[in-house]
């Protein structure tokens, strides 16, 4: 499946719209959890405002929590996967937190939701697809970091790494 993946041009380090090209679905889900995170925060300094019924009937702490969340960890996956960062090791723990905190902003949601009423099987769909999309992000960092710290210890490996513009 190689031919199936995108293939940067080389550049060292690669700009950002190489970096959006191989990582579309976590900057899509990163913008996704950072809007609604934006829209609940509204939601609870504006009462007027109701961006979703289910967190309406939220105590305002956990409306709070829940919208912080999903805001922190949208902007974490986004400067993860696009921002330049001082070597691989800071991009992987950015983009963690950013996958732990958006993923516990779905999982509440989801919950928020399921507590309403089963009702709205779109709102579950999403928080249930977005919360386990992102956990398997979040495996496949800790694969692909291992990935990157065998290539290190191989002879020349960090050599390699270096000419790749990932500090070892």
């Amino acid at each position: 499946m190689p031919a199936r993946t995108y293939h940067s041009t080389g550049r060292v380090p690669p700009p950002w719209g190489e970096k959006l090209l191989a990582h579309p679905f976590e900057v899509v889900q990163g913008i996704i959890a950072a809007t609604f995170g934006a829209m609940l925060i509204a939601g609870e300094a504006w009462k007027s405002y109701v961006p979703s019924p289910p967190v309406e009937q939220l105590s305002t702490w956990q409306a709070w929590m829940m919208g912080g969340s999903l805001l922190a960890g949208g902007i974490a996956i986004i400067t993860s996967m696009l921002a330049p960062m001082p070597d691989i090791e800071a991009e992987y723990l950015v983009e963690r937190a950013g996958l732990l905190a958006a993923t516990s902003g779905w999982v509440t949601y989801v919950a928020a939701v399921y507590a309403w009423g089963q009702s709205y099987g779109g709102a579950l769909v999403l928080g249930i697809g977005s919360s386990t999309g992102l956990m398997i992000r979040f495996a496949v960092s800790y694969i692909a970091e291992r990935g990157l710290c065998w290539v290190a210890t191989m002879p020349g490996g960090r050599r390699v790494l270096r000419i790749l513009g990932l500090r070892s």
